[in-house]
């Protein structure tokens, strides 16, 4: 319940703190509601990795800053992904869901 008291990144310190990386689904799914931590997982899962949740994530929000960079210096589409892929060594389907996202 600790993560409770702490939001975003304080959970995030105390899910690497206790050394818990693999915990219930419905443990997952509360924590990542109530601590807003935004994690993506399959909720259909008995088990979730947190820690592989929070690597995702992270990955995530890097790529999706580097798009804003990108196209603040008025990179293209084609330009964007074949950078996004070399430099975090992601899909093109992975590039194309997060600017999917962006637009809408």
């Amino acid at each position: 319940m600790k993560v409770l008291k702490y939001q975003k990144a304080g959970a995030i310190e105390v899910i690497k703190a206790t050394n818990h990386e693999m915990i219930d689904r419905e443990t997952a799914v509360f924590l990542n509601r109530v601590a807003k931590l935004d994690l993506v997982f399959d909720e259909k899962e008995n088990q979730m990795d947190m820690c592989k949740a929070m690597k995702d994530n992270n990955r995530k929000m890097e790529v999706t800053g580097a798009i804003k960079l990108m196209r603040r210096h008025g990179a293209s589409d084609d330009v964007m992904i074949t950078e996004l892929m070399e430099t975090f060594s992601v899909t093109r389907e992975y590039v194309l869901a997060i600017l999917k996202e962006q637009a809408a």
